[in-house]
C-alpha cells in the first residue's frame, strides 16, 4: 500500500491546512490538563513534542501519548460538530478514499481482529467501533461476524448519519461523555 493511495497528497494538505486553522481559532487558555487517558496516570508523564502549538505527552506508565492540555469537551463538540475541517473529511475527503481504504485498511483491520479473538477464545455478542466514521470497519466487520451486533460511536454529525443509514445503532457524542448505564442510542 503506497500513502497516496489512502491519503492523496492534495486533499490531505487541504484537510491539514483547514485543521490547522480550526485549531488557532480555539481559546488555549480555556484548555485543560489531563492525566493519561488510558491507565489515568498523573506523575510518570513528560512533554514529547509540540505540534502546531498542541503539546503531546508520553505516559511512562502505559507508553500511551496525548495531547495535554488539550480542548474542553465543549471545544471538541464546536469542531466535530460544524468546523471547516470536519465537514472537509467527512464531505469531501473520506468520500474520495473510502473504498480505497476498505481495500488497504479496513478489510485487514477486520480480519485482524478476528484472528485475535479466536486466539483468545473470545465471541463476543457485541463490539463498539469508537469513531466508527462512515461505519466501514463495521461493515468489515459484521461481514465476518454476521452474529455480532455492531454498535457505532461517532461524535461527527453527518458520520454518524452515515453509520445509521448503514443499520448501526450509534452515539454521535465523544467518548468521554458516554456514562455507564447510560443505554441510550440516539
Amino acid at each position: 500500500m503506497k500513502e497516496q493511495e489512502i491519503r492523496p497528497k492534495e486533499l490531505f494538505s487541504r484537510y491539514l491546512e483547514l485543521s490547522r486553522t480550526d485549531g488557532a481559532r480555539l481559546e488555549r487558555s480555556n484548555f485543560v490538563s489531563i492525566p493519561c487517558p488510558a491507565c489515568d496516570e498523573h506523575e510518570k508523564v513528560v512533554q514529547q513534542f509540540l505540534k502546531d502549538g498542541f503539546q503531546y505527552m508520553r505516559c511512562l506508565e502505559c507508553g500511551s501519548l496525548f495531547c495535554s492540555p488539550r480542548p474542553t469537551e465543549k471545544q471538541l463538540s464546536t469542531i466535530y460538530n460544524g468546523s471547516e475541517s470536519a465537514r472537509y473529511w467527512s464531505e469531501v475527503f473520506f468520500p474520495a478514499v473510502a473504498e480505497i481504504r476498505r481495500e488497504k485498511l479496513f478489510k485487514k483491520k477486520a480480519q485482524n481482529l478476528v484472528e485475535v479473538l479466536k486466539e483468545r477464545g473470545l465471541s463476543p455478542k457485541s463490539i463498539c467501533d469508537v469513531g466508527a466514521g462512515y461505519g466501514i470497519f463495521l461493515e468489515e466487520l459484521q461481514g465476518l461476524l454476521p452474529d455480532v451486533k455492531m454498535y457505532a460511536i461517532e461524535p461527527d454529525p453527518n458520520l454518524a448519519h452515515r453509520c445509521r443509514e448503514k443499520g448501526f445503532e450509534t452515539l454521535k457524542l465523544l467518548l468521554q461523555n458516554l456514562k455507564p448505564g447510560a443505554g441510550v442510542l440516539i
